[in-house]
């Protein structure tokens, strides 16, 4: 694709004819509003509603596992923790099955959250197996980038120390 390109060079101290600036301006809209022409730009800002192309939608999960601090196992079997971050918006998908070795669970996140967002102490499902007993857990995000897990449907409901434990689930926030 071209980019949008202006016909007339004005130069300081030259008189400019509006019918040569009206040109150059209309060669810069259409690009901009066809979406056939590409534009390289320094700094932008919008208000109201924006299409963005490209890597948003291709770009691959990243694999947060390793830098995670991840508390309530003693040993993993398999750790699994990815994230996608578009504008604010992080996702989050985890699987995690181990020995447990505590009654609490959690996992630090890759962004710290928004704390004035409506996402703040949003309770979600997940998968939980405790102990081979399977139940609908839930994930609490707590502090700025800690994610709670709970097994059974209130806040406080706690794990067994050992055994197998699994959790499982996707968690969306607002990153601050």
């Amino acid at each position: 694709m071209a980019y949008p390109s202006y016909t007339y060079t004005f130069m300081n101290n030259t008189k400019i004819i509006a019918a040569q600036c009206n040109e150059n301006f209309n060669n810069l809209l259409s690009g901009i509003i066809d979406g056939t022409k590409n534009m390289n730009v320094n700094a932008f800002s919008a208000t109201g509603s924006m299409s963005v192309a490209g890597d948003v939608y291709t770009k691959e999960l990243s694999d947060y596992y390793t830098s995670s601090t991840v508390a309530g196992w003693a040993s993993m079997a398999t750790g699994n923790i990815y994230y996608k971050k578009i504008g604010k918006t992080v996702f989050v998908d985890f699987y995690l099955n181990g020995t447990s070795n505590a009654t609490t669970a959690k996992i630090t996140l890759p962004y710290s959250h928004n704390a004035a967002s409506v996402f703040t102490n949003l309770h979600v499902p997940i998968k939980v197996i405790d102990s081979s007993s399977n139940c609908v857990g839930h994930a609490c995000l707590s502090s700025s980038n800690v994610l709670n897990f709970y097994n059974g449907a209130t806040s406080g409901t706690t794990f067994i120390n050992s055994g197998t434990k699994t959790i499982q689930g996707t968690f969306i926030y607002e990153a601050a």
